[in-house]
């Protein structure tokens, strides 16, 4: 499917097209499903949205600290954005999430030594 059909395009902001197969096209459709159940694996942090991918405890973090009013939130946060030199930001971590016990487990979370995108299970 990636030679054929996405090439250089990544799956979640593929949008279908009028000579798509109706089977790929239902496929597409399923976008947000099949997103709600990945498990990501950190690599350089730059796929995976920090508050609302699952990626801690197979989680989004929105719902682990459950929290409901996200309007002043910026939803746009990457994981990188608390990488800083192949290791977690600490203070930044513990700048934007209260909670010592999440910010410990996310600082137990292995950052790769060599450059390695995120990848999902």
């Amino acid at each position: 499917m990636r030679k054929k059909i996405l090439r250089h395009q990544e799956f979640f902001s593929t949008q279908s097209k009028q000579g798509d197969s109706l089977v790929w096209k239902n496929i597409l459709k399923c976008k947000e499903l099949i997103h709600q159940g990945l498990i990501w694996i950190v690599g350089d942090g730059k796929d995976i949205f920090f508050w609302r991918d699952n990626w801690i405890e197979n989680r989004k973090l929105l719902d682990l600290l459950e929290i409901e009013d996200h309007d002043t939130m910026d939803l746009e946060l990457k994981v990188s954005d608390f990488i800083e030199d192949k290791q977690w930001n600490g203070h930044k971590l513990n700048l934007y999430l209260r909670n010592q016990d999440i910010v410990q487990k996310i600082i137990g979370i292995p950052i790769p030594i060599s450059d390695v995108k995120d990848s999902f299970c």
